[in-house]
């Protein structure tokens, strides 16, 4: 449509300009920036597109990524094949000089998954902030490029967030495994709980012992 080639023009020349900067070269501010406030006015306009054409996703997963080539492919396959189809994508490429670009190639014939790469690296804390100005889902999963999801995982999550509308946030037992896939540790932290559960304590307290 006419509006989508809009935002599509306004989100490419984003992505070619130099952002605004403060405090010299080695002090950047993104939120502090025009830059922040025009991708934040294009990720309203998207949410707002999407919701008059019911078009916006249950859930965006948003990919960080910065000379992550050799893992990020697996990040992207392991939320699109997730049982739990409607969804979005959005891998956010930290101006990568490696051939990050090339892993996320095969992945763009999908709807669904939206590359966007940065003109300058804006440090990892504000490419995660970027991932949430776009996100158009009403729930957002934020993965690293060397992360992937289990087979399963969004639609247990979900399921438990929207049978308990009064919990805001869903989390797992995190698996740390070798490039090879192998398993090297299961974070145990001392404030998981060793069952399923919604509510009855303090998370942050208890996640903080």
């Amino acid at each position: 449509s006419a509006y989508q080639a809009y935002l599509d023009n306004i989100e490419r020349f984003l992505t070619t300009i130099h952002p605004f900067q403060h405090g010299g070269v080695d002090n950047y501010y993104y939120p502090f920036t025009a830059e922040y406030f025009c991708w934040t006015v294009l990720g309203q306009l998207y949410r707002d597109h999407g919701q008059r054409l019911g078009a916006n996703p249950l859930v965006s997963v948003i990919v960080t990524t910065y000379n992550y080539g050799k893992f990020v492919a697996k990040a992207i396959a392991s939320a699109v094949t997730q049982d739990l189809q409607d969804l979005e994508v959005i891998v956010l490429d930290n101006a990568s000089s490696d051939d990050t670009e090339q892993r996320v190639a095969p992945f763009l014939g999908d709807s669904r998954v939206r590359y966007v790469r940065h003109a300058r690296n804006l440090g990892s804390s504000n490419n995660w902030q970027r991932g949430l100005q776009l996100a158009r889902g009403k729930y957002v999963v934020v993965l690293a490029a060397d992360d992937f999801i289990l087979p399963g995982h969004l639609s247990r999550l979900v399921g438990a967030l929207e049978q308990n509308p009064n919990c805001a946030l869903a989390y797992t037992p995190c698996v740390w495994v070798d490039d090879n896939d192998q398993v090297l540790q299961v974070l145990n932290h001392v404030g998981h709980m060793p069952q399923d559960y919604c509510g009855g304590r303090d998370e942050v307290s208890a996640m903080l012992i």
